[in-house]
């Protein structure tokens, strides 16, 4: 009987991978993570089961730059069951932007490091870059749980406040303030995003770091209040069946290549041409691009692009950590 049979459920069989793969029984760990996966194509949405499939996925794409192994899982490449996995953090109840940010963040380096990478696959590789470093913000944000009239009285309170601070003043400001202990970690996750050069070091003001945190609390409220591009890709309630699926297969392969992405189509589109493909995208493209620029609204003082760090994932990693401690309950 192979070690995953012997697993009944998807939490267990994550464990498993987990204690699979410290143990060195590294091509039984991507068996049970595979395995894993293919079970959470079942469920039905439950947080945990979701969160889990996200696990999951980033333990195997983890081994899979670690071994420089490319093989697709279920018939699917790496880099696209990521994205799935994000697709149903974001449907969940119980969404969870950091651990959406840990997985676009993996994408991205996976995106990077494929031996057959073209122009395209680098495109998606920045644009998931970039929204993960939005969403690690956020999350961080969340998981302080500071409520907006809380942060509106103490910005009231912090208008004089603009003496540039290092990190440990900021962190001792917010203290008397009164930040509770735990709230240490996500604050030094946003002072390093949002921080900026001084005389001695990096700085930030305790009026900045507050409007900053204001800001992404009030996005995500309404975030919350209506889901936007992210979830939708961008288009109106009404868009076509057709543009639907077109949005699926570009935020899957990136833009061009219309020949392939026409014969893809054929099944369900027998009349569609590559260039039907391509002007349809055309069209789209701007309204798409008004729409996810408006969805990330809020200060963009965030680390960029090329320093933003893809860090390993092992099952004791740092950031995977953060993930199960950020989950929403």
């Amino acid at each position: 009987m192979a070690p995953h049979e012997m697993a009944s459920s998807l939490e267990e069989l994550i464990a498993e991978g987990q204690a699979l793969q410290s143990s060195g029984r590294l091509e039984e760990a991507w068996t049970t993570f595979a395995s894993a996966l293919e079970t959470a194509g079942t469920q039905t949405g439950d947080v945990l089961d979701v969160f889990n499939r996200g696990i999951a996925a980033l333990s195997l794409a983890h081994m899979a730059m670690e071994q420089h192994r490319w093989t697709e899982v279920r018939g699917k490449s790496l880099d696209l069951l990521l994205l799935e996995s994000v697709n149903a953090c974001r449907a969940s109840k119980g969404r969870s932007r950091t651990l959406e940010g840990c997985l676009l963040q993996v994408r991205s380096q996976m995106l990077f490091e494929k031996p057959d990478a073209d122009s395209a696959a680098i495109d998606a590789a920045i644009s998931a870059r970039q929204e993960a470093t939005v969403l690690l913000i956020e999350g961080a944000v969340e998981a302080l749980s500071w409520k907006a009239a809380k942060v509106e009285k103490l910005i009231a309170n912090a208008q004089s406040e603009t003496v540039q601070l290092s990190e440990d003043e900021l962190q001792e400001r917010l203290k008397r303030a009164g930040a509770r202990p735990g709230d240490a970690e996500y604050v030094t996750e946003l002072f390093e995003a949002w921080a900026r050069p001084g005389i001695s070091g990096m700085v930030l003001s305790l009026l900045d770091f507050l409007s900053y945190v204001l800001e992404i609390i009030q996005n995500i409220s309404k975030d919350s209040a209506r889901c936007s591009a992210p979830c939708e890709g961008g288009l109106s309630s009404d868009a076509s069946h057709l543009e639907k699926e077109l949005v699926a297969l570009v935020s899957r392969h990136g833009t061009g290549a219309w020949e392939a992405k026409a014969s893809e189509m054929l099944n369900d589109f027998p009349d569609v041409t590559a260039q039907l493909l391509e002007s349809t995208w055309r069209m789209l493209a701007p309204k798409i691009k008004k729409t996810v620029e408006g969805s990330f609204q809020g200060p963009r003082h965030f680390l960029p692009v090329s320093l933003i760090p893809c860090p390993p994932l092992s099952p004791s990693s740092p950031l995977l950590l953060f993930c199960c401690f950020t989950l929403p309950r």
